[in-house]
């Protein structure tokens, strides 16, 4: 159709654009070694032959200097390693505090007070637990809410188990515990209380790989739990299954094919979903919400690793926002070679 070609021509104009961009790019990087080369030359044919050995100096050292432009500086990538909370409400809010009130939704002209995180700084030194905290006291607020994000209860055993050993843990280190859904990784907390422990000495030293150890044990022992009681392994991988799904379901019946990754969704006329898996399905991982004995889904490596573990980070807001942007991709052909548009 003339909507398909247009959208197909906007696609090329856009990857000939970038390809010049990037040609553009390397052609400065080419011109400036040329300049180093040049001006190092000329500088070793005025001298003798010692003059020849600081031409080679100098290319060498502008060479070098174009190869450090290309990474980022130290502290930037330090920077990067912290594992810096984001607190989803009040981000949500902050987009929307930037709009003038014309251009927000409707029922959100006016703003309300902005919303407050009740938890501590996860680096402060603040554990978020009263004074002489021990199972089995009542955990935080915000310890409480993020379990109830997982879909579970601070009740249940499966749940509070590991709660009350990782808080058990962090009081001793003088640390907050991981809570989840706030843009941390559990792999990116326990990697830098870990890094921690490696360059410090003393005491400290003993502090934090005791409660990196722990974590670890924590960890894995939920793992376990949760891998022994799950159910019997499908024929698909559960995590592309839900995104095939969401798709088609958010297309309202514009879209009955989807494919993600290894797994293919196809409707049929009575509106059912179909679903067919291109990989084995005896290499499903059992994936877990992180500190509980839950088994969630069976998903492949890439759900386990990437997709589920990014949906991690999110709150339930977050999600379906992220659902709605992926959908409005797999429509539009730039959107075709990471995500197969829909037929």
């Amino acid at each position: 159709s003339k909507s398909g070609r247009s959208l197909r021509s906007k696609a090329r104009k856009q990857r000939k654009a970038a390809a010049q961009k990037q040609e553009t790019k390397k052609r400065g990087r080419a011109s400036r070694r040329g300049r180093g080369r040049s001006s190092s030359s000329s500088s070793g044919g005025s001298g003798s032959g010692s003059g020849s050995g600081s031409s080679s100096s100098s290319s060498s050292s502008s060479s070098s200097s174009d190869d450090e432009e290309e990474s980022p500086p130290a502290d930037i990538k330090a920077e990067h390693r912290l594992p810096h909370e984001t607190y989803w409400p009040r981000k949500r809010y902050d987009r929307l505090a930037a709009l003038k009130p014309a251009r927000r939704p409707i029922g959100k002209k006016r703003l309300p007070p902005p919303p407050v995180d009740d938890a501590p700084p996860l680096l402060g030194d603040d554990t978020g637990y009263p004074p002489g905290w021990a199972p089995p006291a009542e955990h935080p607020s915000y310890i409480k809410a993020a379990v109830v994000a997982q879909g579970g209860d601070i009740n249940d055993p499966l749940y509070r188990r590991p709660r009350d050993r990782i808080a058990v843990a962090c009081i001793k280190a003088g640390v907050r515990p991981h809570r989840g859904q706030a843009g941390v990784s559990p792999n990116k907390w326990k990697t830098y209380w870990q890094c921690r422990a490696d360059d410090a000495t003393g005491a400290e030293k003993k502090k934090f790989q005791r409660l990196a150890d722990e974590a670890e044990s924590i960890s894995d022992a939920c793992r376990d739990a949760a891998e022994a009681s799950a159910p019997r392994r499908p024929n698909c991988c559960q995590g592309c299954a839900l995104h095939c799904c969401v798709v088609i379901r958010a297309s309202r019946g514009r879209v009955r094919r989807h494919r993600f990754r290894n797994t293919l969704a196809v409707v049929d006329g009575a509106g059912k979903i179909h679903l067919t898996y291109y990989a084995d399905p005896e290499d499903l991982e059992n994936d877990h919400a992180e500190w509980s004995e839950i088994h969630r889904l069976w998903v492949c490596e890439f759900c386990n690793t990437k997709f589920i573990a990014f949906l991690d980070l999110l709150d339930d807001e977050e999600v379906i926002e992220w659902f709605q942007r992926d959908f409005r991709l797999s429509q539009r052909t730039a959107g075709a070679g990471a995500i197969p548009r829909g037929a």
